[in-house]
């Protein structure tokens, strides 16, 4: 329990002079700046490390104001529900594997993805399942391909179709 990135381990008796052990690592999946420290959390808003070294393919949360945190705590934010938001777009962008450099939540909780040259907007939402769903694919091609520009999903239902305005 007191080692931020081990979520478990398991144990499995080969020969009677051989173990093999299988360490189970918690990932980060998403940091918040605090005073040019990186502050990286997992799935469960549990904060794992701060450091000064910024890692490569972990997206960055900009726009959230947070009220303290603690090593081995929950990341504690002023505005309700606002932690299980970025926990929920954190999931989704790790589910679709998709290549986030930020998400930024604007005063009014409207969330905008930055994907390379790619701003999506998203809008304020409960959940944005279907919209990052529908939208993963359309990023990776697009970035595969070296296009930018913008996504507007804030108004997104199920079928229409998803546009690329170029800057």
């Amino acid at each position: 329990e007191d080692i931020p990135f081990l979520s478990g381990a398991s144990a499995r008796l080969i020969t009677p002079f051989e173990v093999e052990i299988t360490v189970h690592e918690k990932q980060q999946i998403g940091y918040l700046l605090n005073q040019g420290s990186y502050v990286y959390f997992d799935k469960d808003g549990m904060i794992l490390e701060t450091t000064n070294e910024k890692m490569d393919n972990i997206p960055c949360i900009e726009g959230i104001s947070f009220t303290n945190f603690t090593l081995n705590e929950i990341i504690a934010v002023e505005e309700e529900g606002q932690i299980d938001m970025i926990l929920d777009l954190s999931e989704l962008i790790n589910h679709y594997s998709l290549d986030v450099d930020r998400v930024v939540f604007s005063n009014k909780n409207e969330v905008t993805l930055y994907c390379g040259g790619i701003k999506v907007f998203l809008g304020n939402k409960s959940l944005y399942d279907q919209q990052i769903a529908s939208v993963s694919d359309v990023i990776r091609k697009s970035l595969k391909k070296g296009m930018s520009g913008t996504i507007d999903m804030r108004n997104y239902q199920r079928g229409d179709k998803i546009i690329l305005k170029s800057s």
